[in-house]
């Protein structure tokens, strides 16, 4: 599996997903041991199918044991209770909702399997965006509140699981929002544990931001509620701001929306599900500015800022900068005594937007060159944000106020490539933050080339990048070394540009690129190999006489066939001699079908590594080489000087990545093409 068709598949997958997403946010079938309780109503489960159950005449609305769908709903009007008998399959109810109000639904009763802990749940469900929220039922938690964000249908339903039966009373009602006066700039505590929704009235003494901030799974890891936040406009009768969860490792929630002086907002504290404990703490200030529209700004510009401290999330100035195809630029900031400068840049598609580019200090300045390739038909936008480093920093504390101003300034930068035609080393310096040395490589037909930097700066100062430059903003990145190829018949020109990894800079960042050029025609008369066992370890491995073509297969079924845990690949041993020059590259073991529906049976995506004598001790890993004649292959190259005489192995195996516990794997054929030069 390619890359791309990985990517595809997570967004898929996600996409797939229900709306909230606190961890497996599909509401439990069934606990995992029963819990007798006292709670419910203990009517016998058995009673003759002929009788009319006893919670019947307790409720508005009896379905009894009939099955519907999300297609077919059973209305009913708010304030109505409801009930019936489900056996495995679920019972859906639909009512219409006003928006900026909370429904109240209680569990007043249930029997058979549904008596036990945890057993039964009821879900409500805005059918406006599909939102999910759940409320699990046990003795003393059978009620819970829904803040009702958008107007119109809602449905409720449970979801039993397979095997499960009982009956349950349900009643509903709206309820008024209850505003309570929070600590503002502050925190406030609140507690959710008896299902209730917590609402906080802000009457806005600026124009500007509203952010807030919830802390309860980070309060508690183990048990926090799953909060979800809504920011509701009173004079709009609209809710302007939502999250449900942001960052790593918790569900907790944050939310920034833009207010006017005078005006009237209700901040929401709500939660996916009512099974955890209910405690939170909730962060709120107001400040000038923060979520208006980024500053355009182009070549020659100045702009001058402050980082502000929060107490909610960090503050980030942000630039908008649109770049042509064929432009360059160098985007400079200098900050003042207390900044530590520090840029990130993000660019793509709406909806696809990525970081491109992040940038550290050196002395008080920090720099970003972005650009776009002369071929490329559009133009792209670049949005850059200001902030001290030390805000970027997950966990730290923020920093900002009197002593963080800086300047930003833009200017237009020639490329002025480096030309390499052959084997050389091309001494060259960064000068100063954000700089970048263009190099414009040219690769005559069938040949490798391995572009490797070599530094005396410590690492801790410079981190080289070779990055290919094509359309260099989304292109590989390598670190200090990468291989080109070119499988064309004729010359072709590869631009390159060498960086340091955060665009730091100084005359004392100095560096030299050491390019060396290989012939990559196989040589005539090779020995052919076929193999279709996967030769898990070189212990495994199958000898192979110089020069060769081997034509190989990786197959992740048959090498969990062998062991559970591995990953499809096949090593090979070869004899070298010392100043030998090994060349390897992989490419398509079958042709690509016509049919663009039909399964193609080669992979797309390698990895060649290289080990010593041992069998174990790694000397490179060749994963993705400039050059690819089709962008949607990811094939391996490499050249490498033999130091020793003696015994080597080679190992083919798939790209994979691991995704919710399960392997993806470019598996499938491949043609491996090594010889000495």
């Amino acid at each position: 599996m390619s890359r791309k068709l990985f990517a595809m598949l997570l967004v898929g997958l996600l996409s797939a997903s229900v709306t909230a997403c606190g961890g497996d946010d599909t509401p439990l079938d069934t606990p995992d041991t029963d819990v007798d309780t006292d709670a419910g109503d203990d009517t016998d489960p058995d009673t003759d199918s002929n009788e009319p159950h006893p919670f019947e005449d307790e409720v508005d609305v009896w379905m009894g044991d009939a099955v519907n769908d999300p297609d077919t709903p059973q209305a009913i009007d708010v304030g109505q209770s409801f009930g019936g008998q489900l056996n495995g399959a679920s019972q859906y109810y639909e009512l219409n909702l006003e928006a900026g109000t909370a429904l109240k639904v209680t569990v007043d009763g249930v029997d058979g399997d549904f008596t036990g802990e945890g057993a039964f749940n009821v879900v409500v469900e805005t059918m406006a965006d599909e939102g999910r929220r759940v409320l699990f039922y046990s003795g003393d938690s059978a009620t819970r509140e829904f803040f009702i964000y958008a107007e119109g249908a809602h449905q409720i339903y449970s979801l039993p699981g397979e095997g499960v039966s009982g009956a349950y009373k349900i009643s509903t009602e709206v309820v008024e929002l209850a505003p309570e006066t929070p600590t503002l700039p502050g925190v406030t505590e609140g507690d959710m544990s008896d299902g209730s929704i917590k609402v906080y009235e802000v009457v806005a003494d600026l124009d500007g931001t509203l952010a807030a901030e919830t802390s309860a799974q980070r309060l508690a890891p183990e048990g926090g509620v799953d909060t979800f936040l809504h920011v509701w406009d009173v004079a709009a009768d609209a809710r302007i701001a939502q999250n449900d969860d942001f960052g790593d490792g918790h569900y907790d929630s944050q939310v920034f929306a833009e207010i006017t002086s005078g005006n009237t907002y209700y901040v929401i504290v709500d939660a996916y599900s009512n099974d955890a404990d209910g405690l939170f703490e909730l962060t709120m200030e107001t400040y000038e500015g923060g979520t208006t529209e980024p500053v355009v700004v182009a070549d020659g510009a100045e702009e001058t800022g402050n980082i502000e401290a929060r107490l909610v999330g960090v503050d980030l100035k942000a630039y908008s900068l649109t770049v042509e195809p064929g432009e360059n630029f160098r985007v400079l900031v200098e900050g003042d005594d207390a900044l530590t400068p520090a840029i990130v840049a993000v660019s793509g598609p709406a909806g696809e937007e990525q970081q491109v580019g992040g940038s550290q200090p050196v002395e008080g300045r920090a720099g970003m060159y972005v650009g776009v390739g002369a071929d490329e038909e559009e133009a792209q936008t670049f949005l850059l944000y200001v902030s001290d480093e030390r805000n970027l920093t997950e966990g730290a504390e923020s920093v900002g106020g009197e002593g963080f101003g800086f300047t930003l300034t833009v200017e237009a930068v020639a490329r002025g490539a480096v030309t390499v035609e052959g084997t050389l080393t091309s001494p060259q310096v960064l000068a100063d933050v954000g700089n970048v040395t263009w190099f414009d490589v040219v690769v005559p037909a069938k040949t490798i080339v391995s572009l490797a930097v070599e530094t005396e700066v410590a690492e801790a100062d410079f981190a080289p990048l070779v990055v290919s430059a094509d359309y260099w903003t989304f292109s590989p990145a390598f670190e200090a070394e990468a291989v080109l190829y070119n499988d064309a018949d004729e010359a072709v020109t590869m631009p390159v540009l060498v960086r340091d990894a955060t665009f730091r800079g100084s005359p004392t960042t100095t560096y030299a690129l050491n390019a060396t050029f290989v012939d990559a025609t196989l040589p005539e008369g090779p020995t052919t190999y076929t193999f279709t066992d996967q030769l898990l370890t070189s212990a495994d491995a199958e000898a192979i006489e110089l020069p060769a073509q081997v034509f190989g297969l990786l197959d992740t079924e048959a090498a969990e066939a062998i062991d559970e845990a591995a990953t499809p690949v096949q090593f090979f041993s070869v004899d070298l001699v010392a100043g030998d020059v090994l060349v390897a590259r992989t490419s398509r073991g079958a042709e690509l079908p016509a049919d663009p529906e039909a399964d193609d049976p080669s992979t797309t995506d390698t990895v060649v590594r290289l080990f010593e004598g041992d069998g174990s001790t790694q000397i490179l890993a060749a994963d993705y080489y400039v050059g690819q004649a089709d962008a949607e292959t990811f094939f391996s190259a490499f050249i490498y000087e033999v130091e020793e005489d003696g015994t080597y192995f080679l190992s083919v195996e798939p790209f994979c990545q691991s995704f919710l516990g399960m392997n993806f794997c470019s598996d499938g054929e491949y043609k491996l093409d090594v010889f000495t030069n």
